[in-house]
């Protein structure tokens, strides 16, 4: 049986106590069946590899299936390969049988012969990423028979109420009502520190032109009596209702095309409007107001120069409106590169790209997302909604809405690619841009609309504007003036807000809906603070008060836990017996858990272990160790859905923990000057190294954009060829120390992961100044001709041997 602390341990990076909290939770169900819904940005990826490595290797599961959007395949692959789970991905319907776990894309698997592939496999569990994407409306809701057929179903999802009843009742009947959501104030609070940024939040109301808002009346009015498919209606209206100057302005560069509710859920709403872009009276409209002044670019100018030396991220529905504003927004740049969907600019200090789903053949999105943001000390990345889901953007801390989100689930999932673990500003901001034309029909007076079903959502998913600070600007005649703030709290509990914007009974319903929100809201949290550190103390020790000293007398109980005869996992008990050492010193009995313990200081002894030491064992172990489990496990039963529990103590060793002992002087000085010549070869060997580099990159065409630099960053160089830049890490050594591994740290190779055609190693022998051997590979060759050793100590570090060529 598999130890629970070592796979923990695997994960090669820092855990939360939500993480450690759920995965420990979940092992105790036997057959997992469960809806994982927390907030964006909190590690569900983590949690949800974790369980399955868990699961794996205690031989729980055998058959995996992983479902998850095209967006982030290579993300569920990358995290997959660092976990060292194998897998296929399953690119064909006649897919090989054989291998353990299966990643395949939720578009693919949705398609009736996929589907009837993948339903031959008797799976034992079913991992779904973004799982609000199955509803009953759509081709995805048949990825319900797969989870329902399935041994076990995780399904994940930081929206898993997209403001349809229905839809959440069918999601969380897949899992049987079992849905665990925490979100980032739960972590924080379980933490006991502040975690993430100060999030903003501004809602900019941009008073329409004459010209707009008479554009917007003459548009609604022709379609109230035109002949057309309700869905294109609503994209038409949207679009108009955004920006009329800007909707007559790209009007000729859309065309026709597939217009469903799958297009209007996934974003680039162009088809819809090509439909009408032939209508007679819309290009009669279009000649009339293709000169309007457009006041919402002219607020976004604004707003940029506002935010000098940050990352903005600018959101739109249309591929149109992206390549428009790219284009008003660079005249008078330099063009750098562009492409079918893409173009990016050198505006000074600014960069400016933007990207539509078109440049998902071309370019990675996301690495000239990142590349934009680390080049520029201002920059802009104007995308559609390829961006706005499982992205990790956390170099960006600005995310513009250029039109309303009307979907509160796309909302979230937007400022969720800033607002997550990893981002290093004190505070994001998310700006909403709103037109008021002054109509009856405007974007502002459905804004009021979307408010109200934002609050009206179920309460496991409310949305950012519940949180931190909410602040509402007007732009009229270039001035910028804030109409209300309401101060920082953990969430909105009064509608002055609201207030502000309209007023009569309509609010004053609408107040009384957002109190029993919040007054309801404490009902439906997964667990307190005080729950998840018992719960902690309970399964793993954790936090880890007590630690072993050095010395024997000590004893290693071997214990299984198993949940409705099923197994759990195994942890290894080091337990130590009250025994008199002296007449002076009496060693006091004590219970170490497992985490507690380094493993690398025991050794196990040899010798019989009496009867009345066993008894005595396994008495602390059953009051130190099972009785506080069991009392944890009896209070979340319920919400657990737990069936029989216990445990076995299954073997009982003597052991004793080395120590390290005083060393005299005369030693500990041979040891500095020992210490002071090796710090001095390996300075030299180094500086070798890297000027055998410099010479290679130099021979074939690299120019260096950053030297050489060995400080905490997961790369040494970076370098541009043919305009392409890349990273490099120089690994030198001894050629008389050939057979010895080189090292690397986790952050190298994680990075090295994440881009490894762009992450090349340079492995270099030297003796003397001079170098012996040099290869200088991309890491996704070197991946293939070395192999990567886990190190586990103080810091998780990697080493590389080279593979036999047998």
């Amino acid at each position: 049986m598999v130890s629970l602390v070592e796979i923990l341990r695997q994960a090669g990076k820092e855990l939360y106590r939500h993480q450690l909290d759920f995965v420990s939770d979940a092992l105790w169900l036997p057959r997992p069946r469960l809806l994982l819904a927390d907030d964006v940005g909190l590690g569900k990826t983590i949690e949800a590899l974790l369980l399955v490595k868990a699961l794996m290797e205690l031989g729980r599961v055998n058959h995996v299936l992983v479902v998850v959007p095209r967006a982030v395949l290579s993300q569920w692959a990358g995290e997959l390969e660092k976990f060292e789970i194998p897998y296929f991905l399953v690119e064909s319907s006649e897919f090989p049988l054989g291998h353990r776990v299966y990643l395949v894309t939720m578009d693919r698997a949705k398609v009736p012969d996929y589907l009837e592939a993948l339903s031959r496999i008797a799976w034992d569990l079913v991992v779904v990423d973004e799982a609000h994407k199955i509803r009953l409306d759509t081709q995805r809701a048949n990825l319900a028979h797969l989870c329902r057929k399935a041994g076990g179903c995780l399904l994940l999802t930081a929206t898993p109420h997209t403001g349809n009843e229905e839809d959440y009742r069918f999601l969380t009947s897949l899992v049987g009502g079992l849905v665990v959501r925490r979100e980032k104030r739960d972590v924080e609070e379980y933490e006991g520190r502040r975690i993430f940024p100060r999030l903003s939040y501004w809602v900019v109301q941009v008073r329409a032109s004459r010209e707009e808002g008479q554009a917007l009346f003459n548009l609604l009015a022709k379609l109230r009596s035109a002949d057309v498919e309700p869905i294109v209606r609503v994209v038409v209206e949207k679009r108009a209702m955004s920006s009329p100057a800007s909707f007559f302005k790209t009007l000729g560069r859309v065309v026709g095309g597939v217009c469903d509710a799958a297009a209007l859920e996934e974003g680039e709403l162009d088809a819809c409007i090509g439909n009408l872009a032939g209508w007679r009276d819309l290009v009669e409209l279009a000649g009339r107001f293709a000169s309007a002044p457009d006041r919402k670019l002219d607020a976004l100018r604004k707003l940029l120069g506002l935010w000098r030396g940050r990352k903005v991220l600018v959101f739109t529905e249309y591929a149109a409106t992206a390549e428009y504003l790219f284009q008003q927004l660079t005249q008078g740049c330099r063009v750098v590169d562009s492409g079918d969907g893409f173009a990016k600019a050198d505006c000074g200090g600014m960069g400016v790209m933007y990207a539509t789903a078109k440049a998902r053949e071309k370019i990675d999105v996301n690495v000239e997302a990142s590349l934009l943001a680390s080049s520029f000390d201002t920059a802009v990345f104007i995308s559609t909604d390829i961006m706005s889901e499982g992205v990790n953007l956390q170099m960006y801390d600005v995310v513009v809405n250029y039109e309303v989100v009307w979907s509160p689930t796309k909302h979230v999932q937007r400022v969720g690619r800033i607002w997550r673990f990893g981002q290093k500003a004190d505070s994001v901001l998310v700006v909403d841009m709103v037109l008021r034309a002054g109509g009856e029909r405007d974007e502002y007076t459905m804004y009021l609309d979307l408010l109200e079903k934002l609050y009206n959502i179920s309460l496991r998913a409310l949305p950012p504007q519940s949180y931190g600070e909410f602040e509402i600007y007007e732009l009229s005649e270039d001035q910028l003036r804030k109409i209300i703030e309401i101060g920082s709290s953990a969430y909105l509990k009064d509608a002055d807000v609201f207030t502000a914007l309209s007023d009569g009974e309509r609010m004053k319903e609408l107040r009384r809906r957002i109190e029993a929100i919040l007054k309801a809201k404490e009902e439906v949290r997964w667990k307190s603070k005080a729950l998840v550190e018992s719960g902690l103390k309970a399964k793993l020790g954790y936090p880890y008060d007590l630690r072993p000293e050095p010395g024997g007398g000590y004893y290693l109980a071997e214990v299984e836990y198993y949940s409705a005869k099923q197994p759990v996992y195994r942890e290894s008990v080091l337990v130590r017996l009250e025994t008199p050492l002296s007449r002076s010193r009496e060693i006091k009995k004590g219970v170490f858990r497992e985490g507690a313990v380094d493993w690398d200081f025991v050794e196990v002894e040899s010798g019989e272990v009496r009867e009345d030491e066993r008894e005595e064992v396994a008495r602390l172990v059953h009051m130190n160790v099972w009785m506080d489990l069991k009392k944890y496990l009896d209070n979340v039963r319920d919400l657990l859905h737990l069936g029989d529990i216990e445990y076995k103590l299954v073997r009982i060793r003597r052991a004793r923990v080395e120590g390290v002992g005083t060393v005299a002087v005369e030693e500990f000085e041979e040891r500095v000057e020992a210490e002071v010549r090796r710090s001095r070869n390996i300075e030299r060997t180094e500086k070798a190294a890297v000027n055998c580099v410099r010479e290679w990159l130099r021979r074939n065409g690299y120019v260096v954009k950053h030297d050489y630099f060995s400080g905490p960053r997961p790369f040494d160089m970076v370098v541009l060829k043919n305009g392409v830049m890349y990273v490099v890490e120089i690994k030198g050594k001894w050629i008389g120390k050939r057979e010895e591994p080189f090292s690397f740290t986790a952050n190298e190779i994680d990075f090295a992961s994440r881009y490894p055609d762009r992450y090349i190693i340079c492995t270099a022998y030297v003796e003397g100044d001079r170098c012996v051997e040099l290869s200088c590979i991309p890491f996704a060759q070197f991946q293939r001709e070395w192999v990567l050793e886990t190190v586990r100590g103080i810091e998780y570090k990697y080493n590389a041997r080279r593979r036999s060529s047998s």
